[in-house]
């Protein structure tokens, strides 16, 4: 079975978002509105991007209209779901063409808001993480993981 998902940051880019699931997935353009994308600093970690709700934001990312539900638990743990960091929740989002879509997305869990640090910058991220996530992070996650 399949659900939507919304992601931003991270699994926006399509290397990283093959590199975890193995698979290749049709995408559209979409915005969550009413929240807001901030960085998430924890010790050891590289800033990693998390949302919370905030009245006239909007947040850019991209709806996966077939996400497997077979990957949901690789990815609840990818976003450390039972460390509070985040939490799954169903938002409503709009693609390109304006269509309303409900989906899953991934929030700032209790603990992920109280290591919120400033806005996220996601030209930083490409430029000084992608490739570390791609070579190192995302392979070390599934080797823990399997």
């Amino acid at each position: 079975m399949a659900f939507k998902l919304f992601t931003y940051g991270v699994l926006t880019h399509p290397k990283l978002l093959e590199a975890l699931t193995g698979r290749v997935f049709v995408t559209t353009r979409a915005r969550l509105p009413n929240y807001q994308c901030y960085t998430l600093k924890q010790e050891g970690w590289p800033p990693i991007p998390a949302i919370v709700s905030e009245s006239g934001a909007s947040v850019s990312g991209i709806l996966i209209p077939d996400f497997d539900e077979g990957l949901s638990e690789l990815l609840d743990d990818f976003e450390d779901v039972d460390l509070g960091l985040y939490v799954k929740e169903s938002v409503l989002v709009i693609d390109a063409q304006g269509n309303e879509h409900h989906a899953s997305a991934y929030v700032a869990g209790p603990v992920g808001i109280d290591s919120l640090d400033g806005p996220w910058d996601a030209e930083e991220f490409i430029a000084q993480h992608y490739e570390d996530y791609l070579n190192r992070v995302i392979p070390e996650f599934l080797q823990r993981w399997q």
